[in-house]
């Protein structure tokens, strides 16, 4: 199984110095510039993620409550609160099977991976 290496600095090998030498400084910067531009959209997209799913969260959990609540305020005037437990139940343990069934049963293709969930799916061991 072959790593990769999260060290983003530049190799300084001689050959890397002889481009960049017959290249000229310009190169070096806007290469450099280029790879922390690259970097922060990396950062940005991960930030909109985190937000968009932080939000998307909220919201379904808002919609969630008040279906419940609207269906218990009902049912307890009309003594039917085995229908609210019903629906309490199916809304909280369907995204959980979603989920399981996710992490149990998505085939993994490649060697590198996340080890947690290639150790919880069982396909193989670390």
């Amino acid at each position: 199984m072959n790593r990769q290496s999260l060290d983003y600095d530049t190799c300084e090998n001689q050959l890397l110095v002889d481009e960049e030498r017959t290249r000229g400084y310009t190169y070096v910067v806007q290469t450099d510039v280029a790879r922390w531009f690259l970097f922060f959209l990396i950062g940005i997209f991960t930030a909109g993620l985190g937000v968009f799913t932080d939000v998307s969260i909220a919201y379904l959990a808002d919609l969630k409550y008040n279906l419940l609540k609207h269906y218990m305020d009902k049912c307890l005037k009309e003594e039917c609160l085995y229908i609210t437990y019903g629906m309490w139940l199916v809304l909280v343990l369907v995204p959980v099977l979603v989920a399981s069934i996710l992490v149990v049963y998505i085939e993994i293709h490649d060697d590198e991976s996340c080890p947690i969930l290639t150790y919880y799916s069982g396909k193989r061991a670390l």
